[in-house]
């Protein structure tokens, strides 16, 4: 792979982890003007923090463990957590 490729996938990753934490920061803050949850902070921080929380299921280095038994169960158990945490 060429340094051109590389640095079209580096920028298309970039992208996306962008466009994704835009999504969450959304949502967080969503949530915070209905009541729903309670953040400390910037949304966007707590958005930062649910996209690494859960980059195990959605990052694509991760794709061989997307199809292991028991991965949607450990992926439910981490949404509960993290939704538990910004209930308020």
């Amino acid at each position: 792979m060429d340094g051109a490729h590389r640095r079209e996938r580096r920028g298309r990753r970039r992208a996306r982890r962008r466009t994704s934490s835009a999504r969450l920061a959304r949502i967080v803050r969503d949530g915070v003007r209905n009541g729903a949850f309670t953040v400390p902070g910037p949304a966007e921080t707590a958005a930062r923090a649910l996209f690494h929380a859960t980059g195990r299921f959605h990052e694509p280095c991760h794709v061989r463990e997307w199809g292991r038994a028991g991965v949607e169960g450990e992926f439910e158990a981490v949404v509960d957590l993290l939704l538990r945490g910004l209930h308020a």
